[in-house]
């Protein structure tokens, strides 16, 4: 996993406001979906992941909220 999947995946941490076994399981979810997305592509980008996860993780937070 690169540095912008990493970088993503602290973002999606930082704007879910609870801690709970329901985000931990998420995020794990996550992380293994985008790693899948990354190794497909040969050079992947923040704003490609932005594009292909950034709903689904702002649909997350709006469900948190």
């Amino acid at each position: 996993m690169n540095k912008d999947s990493k970088k993503f995946i602290k973002y999606v941490k930082r704007i879910i406001p609870i801690h709970s076994k329901d985000k931990r399981e998420f995020i794990l979810l996550l992380t293994q979906r985008i790693k899948e997305f990354s190794d497909d592509l040969e050079r992947c980008t923040y704003q490609d992941i932005v594009n292909e996860f950034g709903a689904d993780a702002f649909r997350v937070y709006e469900m948190f909220m």
